[in-house]
């Protein structure tokens, strides 16, 4: 296959890859000038490896959804979820609304922000965030949530105006783990659904046994959200099911219950794939770490301005690089000094 790009698991400096389609699997080999011959498995099943590469370099096969950029207005969080990017500090101070409409007015890639964190409605001037991000930076707002601080109906009236779109983190009891937690989130999303709003909702399966249930409960929402993602949950290093793995047991599972399952092509790439189960737009999601990422499937949309070096780009590359500060394995400012001036394949053009 043509060579690609990747980046380097132990620095994260971007290098050349080439992949190899065989009987037992796809495998990228990438060289790094530092720390050498990098080898790693990008998918057991060759069949559904090529399906995906072709859909997406399928130039017939266009992406309707709208371009969204995602920015961070807090570190804050009021929950504990195991698998999430994102760095938590609730002792931190959040940035000002001043410094956050600033942050949306750079946004040129979209006419959505999303607004993230941590957890955005953990700031109770969140109503006043998106007011002026509306009339000063001239965006819409979406909010990327998990919904526990909408239980409050006083809070959500006085932000709903201001919010174009929810995106909410269900999960399951069992993920949740706090009965009150999810009480929470079900009269948060009572709210959401009776006040007609547009959103969709998000699960995250820590293995493929948690599909089952998901699915349960996704079937909840079919009337009033307009798609279900559902992700893998993973953690850099961490051995994860491939994505051809997470499709089979959600045919698998829909059919056990009686559902349709039928192909969906909006961006299905090697990362995520759509269906229609029952009438219902699932998104099915393996993201990559460090190790498997291709730098060729992550120039699309949503977009992030979370790393100001990193310009506007993939929220899932800029991703990586928040979670390896994170988790201690990477020095960022070591990284941009080391890449500085450096022409970068998702960087240049998008600062």
């Amino acid at each position: 296959m043509r060579k690609q790009h990747s980046l380097c698991g132990e620095c994260f400096d971007e290098i050349p890859a080439r992949i190899d389609v065989g009987s037992s699997g796809v495998v990228m080999e990438k060289v790094c000038p530092t720390h050498g011959v990098q080898r790693v498995m990008l998918e057991r099943d060759p069949q559904f490896f090529m399906e995906m590469w072709s859909q997406y370099y399928d130039p017939a096969i266009g992406d309707p959804q709208r371009d969204v950029t995602h920015i961070i207005v807090t570190d804050r969080c009021n929950m504990e979820c195991p698998h999430c990017y994102a760095h938590i500090d609730n002792k931190s101070k959040d940035p000002s609304v001043d410094s956050v409409v600033e942050l949306a007015k750079k946004v040129n890639r979209s006419d959505l922000v999303v607004l993230s964190g941590a957890e955005p409605t953990t700031r109770r001037d969140l109503p006043d965030v998106c007011r002026r991000i509306i009339d000063e930076a001239g965006k819409g707002n979406v909010l990327l949530t998990n919904a526990i601080a909408l239980s409050n109906y006083d809070y959500f009236t006085e932000l709903n105006p201001y919010v174009a779109n929810y995106a909410v983190s269900v999960h399951t009891k069992e993920y949740v783990k706090h009965p009150k937690l999810w009480e929470k989130k079900e009269r948060a999303l009572d709210h959401i659904q009776n006040a007609g709003a547009e959103y969709f909702v998000a699960f995250t399966a820590t293995t493929l046994g948690d599909v089952g249930g998901i699915l349960d409960e996704a079937i909840k929402y079919k009337d009033s959200a307009y798609m279900v993602k559902l992700r893998l949950g993973m953690k850099s290093g961490e051995q994860t099911p491939f994505l051809s793995e997470l499709v089979e047991t959600v045919v698998a599972e829909a059919r056990k219950r009686g559902l349709s399952v039928k192909p969906y092509y909006l961006d299905n790439n090697l990362y995520h794939v759509f269906l229609n189960i029952g009438g219902q737009l699932f998104r099915l999601i393996r993201w990559p770490d460090v190790q498997t990422v291709l730098l060729e499937m992550l120039q699309t949309s949503p977009f992030a301005r979370w790393i100001d070096v990193l310009g506007e780009t993939n929220v899932v590359y800029q991703g990586l690089f928040i979670e390896a500060e994170k988790y201690g394995k990477l020095d960022m400012k070591a990284w941009r000094e080391r890449n500085a001036g450096k022409p970068l394949m998702l960087v240049n053009g998008h600062a």
